[in-house]
């Protein structure tokens, strides 16, 4: 990862809301308004830190029918997680 990349990274997990859809997120895809619900946020403010975290590369969302469903990429997760667990 770049170091571009990994601060777009940092700066997207850096919001603790964003940190818990992306923990509830997952092995599994969930549309935005149920991610919503699981962080007690609205489906308008999820969208919202969904759009960052897509932008960052951290998630891929897809339309079906009128829902968003929202997956995490595991392998761009699992680079920033290993480098913000390292205890250099």
């Amino acid at each position: 990862m770049t170091p571009a990349a990994f601060l777009t990274c940092a700066a997207a997990v850096a919001d603790p809301t964003r940190l818990r859809m992306l923990f509830h997120l997952g092995g599994r895809p969930l549309c935005v308004g149920h991610l919503a619900q699981t962080v007690d946020i609205t489906s308008s403010v999820a969208s919202y830190h969904v759009r960052l975290m897509r932008d960052a590369g951290l998630v891929a969302t897809q339309r079906k029918g009128s829902a968003t469903v929202v997956r995490r990429i595991e392998r761009r997760w699992a680079a920033i997680f290993r480098a913000l667990s390292t205890d250099e």
